[in-house]
């Protein structure tokens, strides 16, 4: 009887425990709920923000794509019309980023050392990391190959018509073929390259951390280096026919002859250069800190006009550049021709952009893992409107 009276009394229990995991359970599904329909209230709220601030500026909202939470993007870059993303699990993804479709994903095991690169002519894509190259079918993601690199590249890989150009760790810069990895040539800088190398039809100019590089693209043959005196050099270069044009820690702009490396022009603008220069027609737009964005005349080096405040080139326009301030949750577009601030857009839902100097296409990441893309409506005419 004591013991039929015992099981009796555990099986109430039993039933009282199921009773409470059963309500637990259910607590726990309700509070999940509720968490998934605030997630999603606030993404929608982020859109409609974001589409009235795009819309009040004029300008042409192309698409937004949201990635679920448990894809966090960590980084973000671009090369052609493809976005690149990167995944906390060493995971990466491609978009088309004109149409705002995903287009693959997949394992990378470890960080980009620099922007992947669309190769156009074949169709693929070049990644590195860490000391391999990866070839990838730009509209899948398949790998095509995947090869061992005795350097260590610590750029992206840059496509010309010779073959891939990797900077490298070991202070050279490298021509690949990218079938097989056998090096075409090397070249050494000096020090750590910093930058994707830039190539013209002829030559290739690296920038190290102490120096400037400029060889023959055929054979890597130097044609000749140049060091600020006192100052270290801490982005890349841009070129144009004529010459190389480079920031240094000393808070100048340097235009080298590409011939002989000899100093066209050399202007101060009052802070360290913070991101690579950029050619637009006649101007050289460059970013200092804490100097701001600069104008300066692409033939003399004459300062044209100065926007303080400025961090970043986010993009670059028909007329404007399309800036990050250095406080502030804001986009503010910059004539570059007469420096004047045309308007502002807030940006408060975003957290970073695809910086595309190259291209008028904003990529804007926000706090809510969405990415939005737009652009300046065509002709430069019809961006008159202001955003508060």
């Amino acid at each position: 009887m004591k013991t039929g009276r015992g099981l009796g009394i555990v099986s109430i229990l039993l039933a009282c425990v199921m009773t409470l995991q059963g309500c637990c359970c259910g607590k726990k599904k309700e509070d999940e709920e509720a968490l998934r329909q605030a997630k999603e209230a606030a993404r929608q709220s982020n859109i409609q923000k974001v589409e009235a601030a795009i819309e009040k500026a004029d300008m042409s909202l192309l698409w937004y794509y949201s990635f679920p939470d448990e894809k966090p993007i960590i980084r973000a870059d671009m090369s052609e019309h493809t976005i690149c993303l990167l995944l906390p699990d060493a995971k990466m993804m491609a978009l088309d980023g004109d149409r705002g479709v995903l287009l693959w994903e997949m394992p990378l095991m470890g960080t980009f050392s620099g922007p992947p690169a669309i190769d156009a002519k074949r169709k693929v894509m070049y990644v590195t990391h860490s000391n391999k190259f990866w070839t990838l079918d730009a509209m899948s993601g398949c790998v095509n190959n995947r090869i061992w690199l005795i350097f260590h590249p610590c750029t992206g890989p840059v496509v010309t018509d010779s073959g891939v150009l990797l900077g490298a760790g070991d202070l050279n810069v490298h021509m690949i073929k990218p079938e097989t990895g056998m090096r075409l040539w090397s070249a050494p800088v000096g020090s750590m390259v910093i930058a994707p190398p830039v190539c013209t039809d002829s030559k290739v100019v690296a920038c190290g951390t102490s120096r400037i590089a400029v060889m023959d693209k055929d054979d890597g043959d130097l044609t000749w280096t140049w060091r600020p005196e006192f100052a270290t050099i801490d982005q890349g270069a841009v070129v144009d026919a004529e010459n190389a044009y480079v920031g240094a820690s000393d808070g100048a702009i340097y235009a080298l002859n590409l011939e002989d490396g000899s100093i066209v022009w050399r202007r101060v603008i009052d802070g360290t250069p913070a991101q690579t220069p950029i050619i637009k027609g006649e101007v050289v737009v460059a970013v200092g800190d804490p100097s701001g964005l600069s104008g300066l005349d692409r033939k003399t080096g004459n300062l044209l006009w100065n926007v303080s405040n400025v961090k970043s080139v986010i993009a670059m326009g028909q007329n404007n550049a399309y800036c990050a301030p250095v406080a502030g949750q804001t986009i503010i577009a910059v004539n570059i021709q007469t420096g004047k601030i045309e308007f502002s857009i807030p940006t408060p839902e975003f957290k970073s952009f695809v910086s595309n100097p190259n291209d008028s296409l904003i990529v804007g990441l926000t706090h809510n893992n969405q990415l939005f893309a737009f652009r300046e409506k065509t002709g430069g005419s019809l961006l008159q409107a202001a955003a508060e």
